[in-house]
């Protein structure tokens, strides 16, 4: 629905205790950056890019 809300703040706690990031509920850098490093690696993945 576009809206930030409880369920979106909740989802992002989990993916926060997930990787041990402090619980915050907010994108803040740090659960922001985390977000990039697994897209990242998911499209190096996708696309057969190997490490470098």
């Amino acid at each position: 629905d576009g809206v930030f809300g409880e369920g979106t703040q909740a989802s992002v706690r989990a993916f926060q205790k997930i990787f041990d990031l402090p619980q915050t509920g907010e994108v803040d850098f740090s659960t922001w950056y985390k977000i990039s490093q697994i897209y990242v690696g998911i499209t190096r993945i996708a696309e057969g890019i190997p490490r470098g």
